[in-house]
């Protein structure tokens, strides 16, 4: 019996042991999870289509600095603020990192839209 309860203390142990050690490290897919809440208002990889901030391919310090602005500010000032309280300080400095090596090339129809404006340049010209 005592052997069963050591047994199963010492599954538990190892499976904290490794939830635990798992939960502080982040990796890209983790980041672009992550980062992908600032999407939905910043645009596809932080290039906004309307009136909204560009973030992405922004420094990674200057984005980390002012997510930390926002989570530890005293009043909330706006919905940013309440996103950033969602996150540790580490996954914020992971999506920093993620969104500033964002490129706006890999914006969704970019390439399309640029073609259609080169056939249409190059029908004015026929």
């Amino acid at each position: 019996m005592q052997k069963k309860i050591y047994r199963r203390l010492s599954q538990i142990g190892l499976a904290l042991t490794f939830t635990l050690s798992n939960a502080h490290d982040s990796n890209a897919d983790d980041s672009r999870i992550w980062a992908s809440q600032c999407f939905q208002c910043h645009g596809t990889n932080g290039y906004p289509v309307g009136d909204m901030d560009e973030i992405g391919g922004k420094d990674p310090n200057s984005l980390y600095e002012g997510l930390i602005e926002m989570k530890y500010r005293g009043k909330t000032e706006g919905i940013m603020d309440l996103h950033a309280r969602g996150y540790s300080d580490e996954q914020l400095r992971a999506i920093a990192e993620y969104i500033s090596v964002q490129s706006g090339s890999e914006q969704p129809g970019e390439e399309e839209s640029q073609e259609e404006e080169r056939e249409e340049e190059q029908e004015k010209k026929d």
